[in-house]
Formats: structure tokens, sequence, C-alpha cells
């Protein structure tokens, strides 16, 4: 009976010892995670190539072995590059960082990856679950940094002043088809007309404008400068009853802004002589002098210069932007992707744009259209503080969407 007891006894302690020694062997398992991937900076015979670093945490309580680990890219250029490493066994809580360089003769134009260590579970983990990660481009330009955007944009200067002389015997204005005129002049030849008791002028100038319009004349005993003795909604009239000994010309002007859009002069311009009539008359009368007479004229201008000028505008939230300016012609829009590998970035332009020049650093490229009104390149490049766009156009609007992509690192956090 005794032995009996014993012998239940030293089963049951045998069976608990077992149950333990599998409890705290289950408890220190290792714990496998891939934590980060990153761009490194390889250096090939002087000549940077595209590099990695990968890091591998021990999650668990016990020591790991070593480990294999088997790092893919997929590349732009249409190739996928392969490498496989050894993560040298680590003991619990710790982690340990892989560089090395996957070029093969590729243009470097990293597009996606996938890594995974363990895989054929060489050795019992408490989770395999964060063993592999895939990994791919990333925006490089963050949301809150500062983006410069130059508008070049068309205005219009006023030009020095220039003369048009031409005559006519039918004036109707403007003569010179300028535009900015300033002044309108007119000299009617009276052909040295004698003996005239006073004289008339008339011309359908808008009365409205009468305080822009001057009358005077050449000759012997002739009229000073004057204004307008009389005008209405249709015409203007300068009358003058002094007598004059001889006239050689009539002339008017008029002075404004824009004078060929006012329909300031058109035909007839009239002057006229006042003579005496003996009898049966017995009385003044006005008689046309200038009928056949040819008309000088003079048309003082300034057309507007184009000029092209230049502004700039810094702001954190330029993705979209919409222009200050009118008539704009060139957007400049300048990002920072962190020195960060770049695999290529693109704008969606607004408004009339004849074309799209991709900017890294000091180089440029044409950059082609992609869908939904994208405009970009892939390129790739590393190491520039500055990348963006030139828009060029008749009528630029703004442009959304402005965005780089490439490889920003990678982590990951695993929580229990």
């Amino acid at each position: 009976m005794r032995s009996d007891l014993f012998t239940c006894a030293f089963l049951g302690l045998l069976i608990f010892s077992l149950f333990f020694a599998s409890v705290v062997e289950a408890a220190s398992y290792p714990d496998l995670s891939v934590i980060g991937v990153g761009p490194w900076d390889a250096s090939v015979n002087g000549k940077y190539v595209s590099g990695y670093r990968v890091a591998v945490a021990n999650y668990g309580s016990g020591p790991s072995k070593n480990a294999t680990l088997e790092f893919y890219v997929r590349t732009y250029d249409g190739k996928t590059l392969n490498r496989n490493f050894t993560v040298p066994a680590m003991p619990a809580g710790s982690a340990r960082s892989l560089k090395f360089s996957m070029c093969n003769g590729t243009d470097g134009s990293f597009k996606n990856g996938y890594v995974i260590v363990n895989r054929k579970k060489a050795f019992i983990e408490r989770s395999y679950k964060n063993n592999a990660r895939n990994f791919g481009l990333k925006e490089t330009m963050l949301l809150s940094s500062n983006k410069t955007v130059t508008e070049t944009y068309k205005t219009l200067q006023t030009g020095t002043l220039q003369t048009w002389t031409g005559t006519t015997y039918n004036y109707t204005s403007p003569a010179s088809g300028k535009t900015g005129i300033s002044t309108m002049r007119v000299r009617i030849n009276a052909g040295g007309a004698r003996d005239i008791n006073g004289c008339k002028v008339t011309a359908p100038i808008p009365g409205a404008m009468h305080e822009n319009v001057t009358f005077s004349f050449g000759g012997d005993d002739a009229p000073d400068t004057s204004g307008p003795t009389s005008w209405n909604d249709s015409g203007v009239t300068f009358y003058s009853r002094y007598y004059i000994t001889r006239l050689d010309y009539a002339e008017i002007t008029v002075t404004g802004e824009n004078l060929e859009l006012k329909n300031v002069f058109t035909e007839p311009i009239t002057l006229y002589g006042r003579y005496y009539r003996p009898w049966p008359i017995d009385n003044f009368e006005f008689v046309e002098i200038t009928t056949s007479n040819p008309r000088t004229v003079q048309e003082t201008y300034s057309e507007p210069t184009i000029v092209y000028k230049n502004s700039t505008y810094v702001g954190s939230s330029v993705s979209s932007y919409t222009v200050h300016n009118q008539n704009v012609t060139g957007l400049k829009v300048l990002g920072d992707p962190r020195g960060l590998y770049v695999a290529g970035w693109f704008i969606q332009p607004q408004g009339n744009f004849a074309n799209v020049t991709a900017i890294y650093g000091t180089n440029s490229l044409p950059a082609g259209s992609a869908v939904s009104g994208y405009w970009g390149v892939r390129q790739s490049f590393k190491g520039s503080n500055s990348v963006g766009f030139q828009i060029n156009g008749t009528d630029l609007k703004g442009f959304s969407n402005f965005k780089t992509f490439g490889f920003a690192p990678w982590t990951w956090r695993d929580t229990y």
C-alpha cells in the first residue's frame, strides 16, 4: 500500500515537472520581427547605388538562432533583385541592423520591396506574423514643409509718346490705327482766304467733350486760340465776328485718353468765311471755304508695352495652389524632399498650359502626361533638397496635387 502511494506521488511529481518545463520553454521562445527598412548611402567605385538598411529585433523572451533574411526589390526598369543574408543569433530584447547595396546594373528606380526573416521556420518562434514586411514608395515632401511658388505674369506698361502724321481729304479718326491715343489734331487748309468778316468752324465731336477741344488759326489778324463757343450732343462750333485779313488754316485739337474709342472726328469738318453780299442780299452770310481742301492729321499715342513680372510666394499649404495675379504665363514650384531618394514627382496643372518641365537640383527634363490630368516624371535621384516643376502657358490658374514619391524609411513597432 505504501509503495503504491510512493509510486503515485513520483508520477505526479514527474508530470508536474514536465508541465512546468514546457511552460518555461514556451515562455522563453524567441520572436524575430522586421522593425525597419530604410535607404542607406551605398557607394560602389565612388558612385552612389541603391542601398538599404534592414533592422531585425528579437521581441521574444528567449535567444534566437542564426536566421536567414531574404530581401527582394522591384525597380521601375522591370527588374526584380534578391539577396539573402544571415541574421546572427541575438538575445531577447536586442536588435541587429544589416546594410547592403542592391544595384546589379539597374537604374536605381526603386518601386517596392519585400523582406522576410526565418521563412522556412528553421527554429520555433513565439509568433511568425511579424517576420515579413511589404514596403514601397512614400511621399518624401512633408505636408508641413514650405514650398516656394514663383508666378510670372504679363502686365501692360505705358510706353513712350509717338506721333502719326498723315494727309487726307476725309478724316474719320483714328487714321493711324493705333491704340492709347491721347491727342488728335486736324488742320484744315484755308488757302489764304482774304478779307473775311469773321469765321466759323464746325466739327461733329461729341459735345460732352467740349472742354477737351481747342481751336487755333493761322494767318493775318486770325482769331486767338479758344475753346468752342457752342456745342450740343453731336457737335461743337467755334464762331468769331472779327475781321480777318488773311486766313491760312484752322486747326482743331482734342485731348484725352484712348480717343480711338470715343468717336472724336468724323466728316464733315467745315470751315466757313463770313462775307458781305451787296444788294439785293445786302447782308452777311457764311460761305464754306474748305470744300476740297486737304486735312493734315496728327495723332499722338502711347501703345502699351507688355512687361513680364515675377512674384514669389512661400507657404506650407501649396500642394494645391491658386494664382494671385492675372495673365500668369509661368509657374515655378519647388519643394524639399529632404535629401531622400526620389523615384518620381507629379502635378496637375490648372489653366491653359503649354508645357511642363520637371526640375531637380540644377537639373531639368521634360515632364510627360500621366493619368487623370497628372504630369510628371519617373526619374531617380538622391541627396537634393529641391524638386518641382516649371509650368508655362498663357493663362495659368494654378495647380493641384504637387507630390514627390520616393524611398522614405519604413518602421514598424509591434506590441503585445
